[in-house]
């Protein structure tokens, strides 16, 4: 890619959303990568998810979240961690509506960090050319998310 890569994309591009690791491949569809409200944004879009990838740049840290919406009956998926500057990895804590027994993080916390990434995305002017944010709101919304703020 770097031979290929006049943009400096590879610099860019995070492997959270690139690399499958069931597959151990990288993942196939199409990428969009921009900055808006000071936050890196990468969206993969293909047949199986939407996967959204916001990281905020704080004093050499970085602040990562991941949502992963399915187009099966999983629904979605939520990560979030803290990059050192080192690139050690840590304060890891995932959300699942059906199983969120393996560091998890509180419907509250999630549904906080939602509506931020929601909120944010929400006034990038080109974002209905890349994904419908309403139907992404509207898919956690009906997983019986009593809390949803908005």
């Amino acid at each position: 890619m770097q031979q290929n890569d006049e943009k400096g994309v590879d610099k860019l591009l995070n492997n959270s959303i690139a690399w499958n690791g069931k597959k151990q491949k990288i993942n196939k569809g199409t990428y969009y990568i921009f900055y808006h409200n000071e936050k890196l944004y990468n969206i993969l879009i293909n047949d199986e998810v939407i996967d959204i990838d916001e990281r905020t740049f704080v004093n050499g840290e970085t602040l990562n979240k991941v949502l992963t919406i399915y187009s099966d009956d999983r629904i979605f998926s939520y990560f979030r961690c803290i990059h050192d500057k080192t690139g050690s990895t840590y304060n890891t804590r995932y959300y699942n509506p059906k199983d969120a027994s393996f560091m998890p993080l509180s419907k509250e916390d999630f549904l906080i960090d939602f509506n931020d990434i929601c909120c944010s995305l929400s006034s990038f002017e080109y974002l209905k050319e890349i994904v419908d944010l309403n139907l992404i709101e509207q898919k956690v919304k009906n997983t019986n998310l009593k809390e949803f703020v908005k």
